[in-house]
């Protein structure tokens, strides 16, 4: 008989797999019962047996596209065979990286499929602030402006309740995204707030160029 936070857990992935569009989508992001069954620790042992196999596939494979066809299957069956095995939430991370860099071309939907199974099951700020900036940079060099403000929206928000920031990069993307948006007003906040607080930073440096455009270009009002 299942657990109270067993079916807790069956009652997300259900709603989650239900709004699935695509078979393959499902099959990525179900939890295999007899995974769930297994202790911790039985699943960590098993999911480090994979993960150990991953990276002498890795190291083996003649080309990027034979690791790649190779290895995803693995980083699945962890995520999905043995979800509270420590190692199947940087697994997450993993197959998220792999689905952004070394897809050709890159799989995005794929990638945030798997970061909102992450987020489901998941509470670990260090890997999910990984996860994030992973995106944003891709994001960002792929000119996706209005992922980039859902993905961090959250973030910016809580930075302007509480006027605290640990890392100016997400201000800086953040309002490169306002500005190619159009919202050049909201840009320049953000941008004179990065050289005021972070006057040694890289991103203080950008942020005075940004604003030089800016105002060349008749704005920052």
């Amino acid at each position: 008989m299942l657990s109270l936070k067993g079916i807790f857990l069956l009652l997300i992935l259900f709603s989650f797999v239900s709004c699935a569009h695509e078979n393959v989508t499902r099959k990525e992001t179900s939890v295999s019962e007899e995974g769930k069954d297994l202790s911790v620790q039985r699943q960590q042992e098993q999911a480090f047996r994979i993960f150990n196999r991953i990276l002498e596939v890795r190291r083996g494979a003649k080309t990027l596209e034979e690791a790649v066809r190779k290895t995803e299957p693995m980083y699945l069956e962890i995520i999905n065979e043995y979800p509270d095995a420590p190692i199947a939430q940087e697994s997450c991370l993993r197959l998220i990286e792999l689905y952004l860099r070394d897809y050709n071309p890159p799989a995005v939907e794929k990638a945030e499929e798997i970061y909102r199974t992450f987020q489901k099951r998941y509470n670990q700020p260090f890997l999910k602030d990984r996860i994030e900036k992973t995106f944003t940079r891709f994001y960002y060099a792929n000119r996706m402006w209005d992922r980039i403000i859902e993905l961090n929206k959250k973030r910016i928000k809580k930075f302007i309740n509480t006027g605290r920031l640990d890392d100016p990069y997400y201000l800086l993307v953040f309002s490169d995204a306002r500005y190619y948006t159009g919202k050049v007003s909201e840009a320049v906040k953000g941008y004179r707030w990065i050289i005021q607080n972070f006057p040694q930073s890289h991103e203080a440096k950008l942020s005075e160029k940004r604003l030089e455009l800016i105002l060349r270009e008749g704005g920052g009002q």
